[in-house]
């Protein structure tokens, strides 16, 4: 009889044993299939049934056990458990319901909206509705990721700003309002106040920040590039020499980018906010430097790119020279390895002088370029300051007057630094004689200048994959009074992305760490027992 109630227990060990397998088969079936199939249902049953066995056959060691002194500790340690982990929900929810906060621990504050961006936010007055234009396709990766990048971005502007209304459409399922927006392409972004409307098709900060400016501020400024000298085109796409990134870069800051051939008309149009003088070839008439002189003499704002040699461009060169510029003809050169781009002739500045133009700068490369420095005598009321220069090592950078010869001569040649570009600012407007001007007036900047020793920073070679083109941006956007176009360039993050894993391998990451790997310990120690026994 003893015999055969050992053979029972033994019997009821091994069904119990035997019960537990049969439970994370149960969950095994359930993780790879995916959904609750007939093999995870009858995988139940027949764990039921081995536990119904081990019940049965050992039900005296249950009571015991469950009466036995370890049971009581056990509970407590379990209702202790219990209860600190029912504290930790509790103060979880109260934090996530009265603190309504995100950290950002990024070095490059990646999920962060920029200072220019909530400068922009705070300017709202007036509800702006977001039209967010994304399939709702959960079967495809990549909706599914465009959609959630969109909500995290479009998330953190709804934070910054109350007055924006944020509604989710899919352009596939409701065509209505995809042709009544005009969207044609999943993933467009549409920000409308009142009757006006900006769209955007991509997820980009700073898009989404020039559609809102745009809506508040209303007006569009006129920047005119002038022509006839063979200078850079905004209009011309060639990778190395076109201006069109410029001008793309331009018209997304709600600038309207216009020809002006100064010669045919005689003066400068009175919307012209800033005029563009990008690299001209060929020297410029008297009848258009006059022009020019009286657009600065009532206040104008002008941008001037010169390449080198200067002497071809007299009559602009002593206009400059008029507002406290002086234009070298000359060439930098930089020899420092650290401070060129590849050539000695393309010094690249890493360092920028103190000016709101040269704020959050990247290193911008000047290929082959003129010096540009303040003249020593000023004239009244006008600041002349210098934004860029080369390193200061003397024999190492310098500004080569002669060509032929590619030496250092500091009788001769431009010392270091050199001055590559100079921001110009007048206290005042220039005045007829006997005029005075109101305090108001004298307080207020009026002319407003810049001017660069170099075209090729601000081209379609430099303007993307360099500073070059922020420093353009910047000049037209401080030339224009609109600082708070500045660009704050924002910190592209080091590539820390891992490969993404198949379906595959994330199921049977899955099965090691919830079924085998505690399996195995478990085993182990079923093992050590039996053993002991």
């Amino acid at each position: 009889m003893n015999g055969e109630r050992r053979l029972f227990y033994k019997i009821g060990t091994l069904c119990g044993l035997l019960g537990i397998l049969g439970l994370m088969f149960a969950l095994a079936t359930r993780l790879v299939m995916g959904r609750y199939g007939l093999l995870f249902f009858i995988s139940i049953g027949v764990t039921a049934a081995f536990w119904g066995v081990y019940l049965f056959t050992h039900l005296d060691t249950v009571i015991r056990a469950v009466r036995s002194r370890q049971a009581v500790y056990g509970t407590n340690v379990f209702i202790v458990v219990a209860l600190a982990l029912a504290a930790a929900v509790i103060v979880n929810v109260i934090i996530a319901q009265g603190f309504d906060k995100d950290l950002d621990l990024t070095a490059e504050k990646l999920f962060t909206l920029t200072d220019q961006t909530k400068e922009v936010l705070k300017q709202v007055k007036e509800p702006i509705k977001v039209l967010a234009f994304f399939s709702e396709d959960e079967t495809n990766p990549r909706f599914v990721r465009m959609r959630k990048d969109a909500g995290d971005l479009l998330g953190r502007y709804e934070k910054g700003c109350k007055l924006l209304e944020i509604q989710w459409i899919d352009p596939f399922l409701d065509r209505e309002m995809a042709d009544k927006y005009k969207v044609e392409y999943n993933g467009t972004v549409v920000f409308e106040m009142g009757r006006r409307r900006e769209t955007v098709t991509e997820t980009d900060e700073q898009k989404f920040t020039n559609a809102i400016y745009k809506l508040i501020k209303g007006e569009v400024k006129k920047i005119y590039f002038l022509r006839g000298h063979d200078e850079k085109a905004p209009d011309d796409y060639d990778e190395r020499r076109g201006y069109s990134d410029a001008r793309e870069a331009l018209e997304d800051q709600n600038f309207d980018v216009k020809d002006l051939y100064l010669a045919a008309v005689g003066e400068v149009p009175s919307d012209c906010a800033a005029l563009v003088i990008a690299g001209p070839q060929k020297p410029l008439s008297d009848v258009e430097v006059k022009a020019i002189e009286r657009y600065l003499d009532r206040g104008g704002k002008l941008f001037v790119m010169i390449d080198p040699p200067s002497d071809r461009f007299p009559k602009l060169v002593k206009l400059l020279d008029r507002w406290g510029v002086k234009v070298g003809n000359d060439l930098v050169v930089d020899r420092n390895i650290l401070a060129s781009y590849l050539d000695p002739r393309v010094p690249l500045v890493r360092e920028f002088e103190y000016h709101v133009i040269t704020k959050h700068l990247s290193p911008v490369p000047f290929s082959f370029a003129c010096s540009v420095t303040p003249e020593d005598k000023l004239p009244d009321e006008v600041t002349v300051t210098s934004l860029a220069k080369t390193t200061s090592l003397e024999g190492v950078s310098w500004g080569e007057t002669n060509r032929k010869e590619f030496k250092y001569d500091p009788e001769q040649d431009t010392k270091p630094p050199v001055s590559l570009a100079v921001a110009v600012e007048k206290s005042g407007p220039t005045r007829k004689a006997g005029e005075e001007a109101s305090s108001q007036e004298q307080k207020e900047p009026q002319m407003r200048m810049v001017v660069v020793g170099d075209s090729d920073f601000a081209s379609n070679q430099f303007f993307k994959n360099t500073g070059g083109g922020d420093l353009f941006l910047n000049s037209i956007s401080w030339l224009t009074m609109e600082e708070d176009l500045i660009k704050i360039r924002a910190q592209k993050p080091e590539n820390r992305d891992l490969r993404p894993i198949t379906s595959g391998e994330a199921r049977l990451v899955q099965l090691m760490s919830i079924f085998i790997l505690p399996f195995l310990v478990f085993a182990a120690g079923v093992i050590v027992w039996w053993t002991r026994r």
